[in-house]
């Protein structure tokens, strides 16, 4: 049985929730940049659904999972890791109703020659 907590034990409760859920939060974050930076070091073009793949059932179970995946990888874009040249795909994972996705790919290393 739980313990009957007293009203001034609210503020305590409420910060010891937001922090674990920040710690999860963070957590996810990892793993998905993990997973980006995974599948993106292979050769193929890949998309959404190949991180979220690559993810553990935990982290591909959370909540809002799409969400970040959808913003981790747009931050690798926007560092420069990987790139889209528009070109979508319909995606095959049930629950994500035949929507289109964009198809990424991974920068490559450019060398410069010196004549």
């Amino acid at each position: 049985m739980d313990a009957q907590h007293s009203l001034f034990d609210g503020p305590f409760l409420r910060d010891e929730g937001i922090a674990a859920a920040e710690r999860d939060r963070t957590l996810v974050v990892q793993a998905v940049d993990k997973a980006v930076e995974v599948v993106a070091a292979g050769d193929d073009p890949f998309t959404a659904e190949d991180v979220r793949a690559y993810l553990g059932r935990y982290v591909r179970d959370s909540e809002d999972v799409s969400k970040v995946i959808g913003g981790r990888i747009r931050a690798a874009a926007t560092r420069g890791q990987i790139y889209a040249r528009g070109e979508t795909v319909t995606a095959k994972r049930p629950g994500a109703h035949a929507r289109r996705m964009l198809v990424w790919y991974r920068k490559r290393d450019v060398l410069e020659v010196l004549a």
